[in-house]
């Protein structure tokens, strides 16, 4: 829904001329929705777009992935949201994924090395829709 609402302002309100649209979320998982032909994506399921695979960084090797992974596709290794979401951040940083070490993060300045993990990840994720669905915008 907020992929369909994004792409209906930014043509019916802002008077942009586009046809497609992705809107991720990030928190402790990773979403996107689709708006594509001017219709919202629909299929055997929403997509699934924080479990696709990633580029890791070098110093991903001593990453095994973030504990909510265990049932996703690649165990949550070297996937977007096993790397960029709260919950792998936080894990990365070394503490548990409770929600208050997770609020931790927010204090973290932005030159810190997990959010290089984070951009990554994220950027991986945003060239797999362009070169998958041609994409026109993307909106975090």
């Amino acid at each position: 829904a907020p992929a369909m609402a994004e792409f209906e302002y930014r043509t019916k309100v802002l008077n942009e001329n586009i046809t497609s649209i992705a809107y991720i979320t990030v928190g402790t998982g990773i979403g996107v929705g689709l708006v594509i032909n001017s219709l919202p994506v629909h299929g055997m399921m929403h997509p699934e777009g924080g479990h696709v695979p990633i580029a890791p960084l070098v110093s991903d090797e001593n990453f095994n992935g973030y504990s909510w992974g265990a049932k996703s596709p690649y165990k949550g290794i070297n996937t977007v949201e096993g790397t960029a979401s709260s919950v792998a951040l936080t894990e990365r940083l070394g503490s548990s994924s409770s929600s208050d070490n997770r609020d931790a993060l927010k204090d973290l300045p932005d030159d810190h090395a997990v959010w290089e993990h984070a951009s990554n990840a994220l950027a991986n994720l945003c060239v797999t829709l362009v070169l998958m669905t041609s994409v026109e915008k993307i909106v975090f």
